[in-house]
């Protein structure tokens, strides 16, 4: 088999991910699964990436680029950050009433499921009992662990809200409330009054921690 090998010198991360609130999250694993994790893109991983966008499936494929030491020179690569594994995004349809809201929740869109099932390049959908959902505030978390400027990059996903917009909070102690925002602060966060004991409650979020309800 043929590898890549080198000494990975630098380092260097895209531009922050926002991710999109409104798309149910899964982990795909293509046939390159086995790769190694300091190979360059697999052709699994592209293919199926490819054929997952054609069939309008949002996909998230984390990448970096690396200054490799490879027989006294230096080599610039592309890598896949998890080989074998792909984020993807499907639509979301209504779902069973919420138990708070009383609205109905969204949920993955069947069709979408399906699709990603029968592509030929996707060797399975992660989860035990069934595709496994992964919450937009763990997606955007991963996400925000690959960014450089926090701060720019918070105020940019922060302007993707609008005042008055109800969000139901996806992580943190108020996780599964629901908050209506009432003002987007210059820091990037998202001020929102969340209803405690019958009274709305101002509390600061950030962006990851609201989804669209």
């Amino acid at each position: 088999m043929s590898r890549t090998r080198g000494k990975r010198q630098h380092i260097r991360f895209g531009e922050r991910r926002i991710i999109d609130p409104d798309r149910a999250w899964f982990v795909v694993a293509t046939w390159d699964i086995a790769a190694p994790t300091y190979e360059a893109l697999g052709e699994a991983d592209r293919h199926a990436e490819k054929a997952l966008r054609e069939d309008g499936l949002d996909v998230w494929m984390p990448v970096y680029e690396s200054t490799i030491i490879r027989r006294g020179r230096k080599v610039d690569c592309v890598l896949h950050l998890f080989p074998g594994y792909l984020f993807v995004g499907t639509s979301t349809e209504a779902g069973n009433p919420d138990s708070i809201s009383g609205q109905p929740a969204p949920k993955p869109d069947e069709a979408d499921l399906r699709l990603m099932r029968r592509c030929q390049h996707v060797a399975a959908i992660l989860g035990i009992d069934g595709p496994l959902r992964i919450p937009h505030g763990v997606m955007q978390a991963i996400a925000d662990a690959f960014s450089g400027n926090v701060k720019s990059e918070r105020m940019q996903a922060a302007s993707l809200y609008r005042v008055g917009e109800t969000m139901r909070v996806a992580d943190g102690p108020f996780a599964s409330f629901y908050a209506m925002v009432t003002e987007l602060l210059k820091t990037g966060h998202i001020q929102a009054d969340v209803d405690i004991f019958g009274r709305p409650t101002p509390v600061r979020f950030e962006p990851h921690q609201l989804e669209r309800a």
